[in-house]
């Protein structure tokens, strides 16, 4: 998708779909790209024009190749945060498996 793209109830990361918030929100910004040994990892940055209290805004990172090194970090200090409106991760860290999750809303 290129930016300014809208998108509705669902955003596609990779071959991940994650739910939206209702409504209609444009894209900002979206890549993949390989970090290091720890495969290409996705990204979309969505907002969401408010009416006078500004706007809201999604940013949601995600695998979307399996890593070729011996398995995904889990960090603890991103994964376990509770300032989030939905954080989720596997229970298969270090091995051929990921995590997906989606970051702070508003």
């Amino acid at each position: 998708m290129a930016p300014g793209s809208e998108v509705a109830n669902i955003v596609t990361i990779g071959d991940k779909q994650v739910p939206l918030p209702k409504g209609v929100w444009t894209l900002v910004r979206s890549e993949a790209k390989r970090q290091g040994n720890l495969g290409k990892i996705g990204s979309v940055f969505l907002v969401q024009e408010t009416g006078e209290s500004g706007f809201s805004a999604i940013y949601m990172r995600s695998n979307v190749e399996v890593s070729s090194c011996t398995g995904w970090k889990r960090w603890k200090s991103y994964c376990d945060r509770t300032d989030t409106h939905h954080n989720e991760s596997d229970r298969n860290y270090g091995r051929e498996s990921g995590m997906a999750m989606a970051g702070p809303v508003g």
